[in-house]
């Protein structure tokens, strides 16, 4: 399918952008207060020592427009076969609206996780549900629904998952023994033991987007005594960071072990309130333009460029950007970067070979093991003997397959496959669940595309793809049929740069090369200008 280039039409919409904000939040939060964790060294703690009540917290954009909130509860029960258990329930609620669109989007996560006392409170259970509407601001009418759903049930030392989406259910397995709710409030403890400056709190987790696990790892920065009220306390000002995606938050929690407020480094935050101020009904923030990270010049079409040569500023910047195969990140501050787009820029590490497998198999979000995926995988590759034809072949597929449509929000590859609609994060997942059934490694990667809008020129929010061919990542963005990305892709952490944390400034950038200058101007000369133009 042949595009002009105009990338905000396949860059990520700002409900997508704004709900991997509020992930990414949510997600320190849970980090820091309530995340899986694994020890092997057996625990100082009982039962008694686990908080109970329920909790609320008002989510705040970098601006300080309150966007939702979230509910916490913690509790013992005793479920309906007589075994007592603990149980982590919480809920996310936000609602924003695109005026440039006339669409108001309300999300609702929520997630449970059960714990059997009788078992030394080891996880047993947990659900997480997501559901987004969109509704017109016309007329108030909904008219479209996105739900998924995700179960965790423990078999022995495993965790066997469920993962429903639109009426399908697929399921596998993760090995995760030892998982209990003292390691699940891990922070919270840390808190409450009278930590000093330095002290820390690690965590291995589990990422369900690719089924890794993950280290965060929690750091008291600061004591300080504080008053409130009567009473005197000891405040604690934290820090969280994710080592492999490079998001990193900052966070106040009491000795009560409670923790107050979780800031991510652009100014996202939840703020600890009570339920009548965190539930206050508002206006509905305006996140229209949130994917866009505006520039202060036009550039020509990238692909007629050899390169661009970006200035990137802001908090901690040199956290949210890293080398690629075709671009180089010069840091010359924490929060100064030069950024080079370029073919074949930088000294890329490529991943070990044992590292290989995970890009190659099932998991939550790639169903490799589909039949619909593998007959269509090998029909469409089947005649082909070189990984680059293949490459080349499923990206024209998946540019012709999926219809543009900014309101898909499907994480179930199937549906996607099916219903053939869907944006740049669609795409994308259509085409690493066909790679790598096709035997090709393949991963999503997240970052900006250079949008060509004359009035106001930028990097729009945008998801592609990298295939290993010859030992080499190679980005490829099957959203715009590019079986060789252009060098308009600013590619990020995961899920770490966030528009308004950062501005982007152009430096420089060059044309390809046209050949010698001089020929041209000898014809000129001697033929005159419009006979050599």
């Amino acid at each position: 399918m042949a595009h002009l280039y105009t990338p905000m039409l396949k860059s990520d919409p700002p409900h997508r952008i704004a709900s991997a904000l509020l992930a990414v939040v949510a997600g320190l939060f849970l980090t820091a207060n309530s995340v899986f964790a694994q020890t092997n060294a057996a625990l100082p703690y009982t039962a008694d020592d686990l908080p109970t009540g329920t909790f609320f917290f008002g989510a705040y954009d970098n601006k300080g427009q309150k966007y939702g909130y979230k509910r916490v509860e913690y509790e013992f029960f005793t479920a309906d076969d007589g075994k007592p258990m603990f149980s982590e329930r919480s809920m996310f609620v936000t609602k924003f609206v695109n005026l440039n669109r006339q669409i108001r989007y309300t999300s609702v996560s929520t997630m449970e996780h059960f714990f059997s006392v009788d078992d030394g409170l080891e996880l047993a259970t947990a659900q997480h549900n997501d559901k987004i509407t969109h509704a017109s601001l016309e007329d108030g009418e909904p008219f479209h629904t996105s739900e998924s759903r995700t179960m965790l049930r423990r078999n022995g030392n495993s965790l066997e998952v469920i993962r429903s989406s639109n009426g399908k259910d697929r399921t596998w397995k993760i090995p995760a023994p030892g998982l209990t709710a003292y390691e699940y409030v891990a922070g919270y403890f840390l808190f409450r033991s009278n930590p000093s400056v330095g002290d820390q709190a690690r965590f291995r987790y589990i990422d369900f987007d690719d089924l890794s696990v993950v280290e965060p790892v929690l750091t008291v920065e600061a004591v300080t005594p504080v008053s409130s009220g009567n009473t005197e306390t000891l405040e604690f000002a934290c820090s969280v960071e994710m080592p492999v995606s490079g998001i990193r938050g900052e966070c106040i929690a009491f000795e009560s072990g409670l923790m107050e407020r979780m800031t991510y480094r652009s100014g996202w935050s939840l703020i600890r309130e009570s339920e009548s101020v965190a539930t206050e009904r508002q206006k509905a923030a305006d996140f229209s333009n949130i994917g866009l990270v505006p520039i202060d010049q036009a550039l020509p079409d990238p692909f007629s460029l050899s390169s661009i040569e970006l200035k990137v500023t802001g908090q901690d910047a040199k956290r949210m950007f890293k080398d690629t195969p075709n671009q180089r990140v010069d840091v010359i501050s924490d929060d100064h970067l030069v950024i080079t787009l370029k073919k074949g820029v930088s000294e890329y590490e490529d991943p070990k070979t044992g590292d290989l497998d995970k890009y190659l198999t099932k998991t939550p979000l790639y169903a490799v093991e589909h039949p619909l995926i593998q007959k269509k995988a090998n029909d469409l590759t089947k005649d082909l003997s070189t990984q680059e034809e293949k490459i080349a072949r499923l990206v024209a597929f998946v540019d012709e397959h999926i219809e543009d449509d900014s309101d898909a929000d499907s994480e179930d590859v199937i549906e996607v496959f099916v219903t053939q609609k869907g944006d740049c994060t669609e795409h994308a997942l259509l085409f690493i669940t066909l790679a790598r059934a096709a035997g090709i490694p393949a991963r999503r990667v997240h970052g900006y595309i250079y949008n060509e809008d004359r009035d106001s020129p930028g990097f729009a929010g945008h998801a592609w793809a990298e295939v290993l061919v010859d030992g080499h990542w190679k980005p490829v963005d099957p959203s715009w049929g590019q079986s060789a990305a252009s060098i308009g892709h600013l590619q990020e952490y995961k899920s770490a740069a966030i528009p308004g944390a950062f501005e982007i400034r152009v430096i420089d950038y060059k044309k390809h090369h046209q050949g010698p200058w001089w020929p041209k101007l000898m014809c000129a000369y001697v033929l005159g200008t419009k006979r050599c133009s």
